[in-house]
């Protein structure tokens, strides 16, 4: 099976000849989540519940899963919801397909927990 990743308006979906609409299939990435055929021929990535992954039937708890670890990085959510990075208050966490990723904030300003965005360093309590 040959997939063709594409990026559309920051959703990760993959063309497939063979795909028919409905049909569910283990994502080759990601044990955690499965692609859904949408529509002939295009696959979007889903994500199983936290604490789950996919069997290649449905979503299934992860001990039922061998081989299927979510590692303490893992998180549910689309990408909008940003937490302090508990390492450097210079950074944020976003959490992007199903990993939270450590991302910064812009010279001179921090992450600002009381308004969940970047501020500037002197306004920040706590952070040089």
């Amino acid at each position: 099976m040959k997939l063709l990743v594409v990026l559309m308006l920051n959703v990760v979906v993959y063309i497939s000849a063979q795909c028919l609409t409905g049909e569910i299939r283990a994502d080759p990435t990601d044990c955690t989540g499965y692609l859904h055929c949408a529509f002939p021929g295009l696959l979007i990535p889903r994500r199983c519940p936290t604490g789950t992954g996919f069997n290649g039937f449905r979503c299934d708890h992860l001990q039922h899963i061998p081989g299927c670890v979510q590692g303490p990085d893992a998180c549910t959510g689309n990408g909008y919801d940003i937490f302090l990075d508990p390492t450097d208050c210079t950074r944020y966490l976003q959490c992007i397909r199903g990993r939270f990723t450590s991302k910064p904030c812009p010279a001179n300003t921090g992450f600002d927990v009381r308004f969940s965005r970047c501020n500037h360093l002197s306004d920040i309590p706590n952070c040089p």
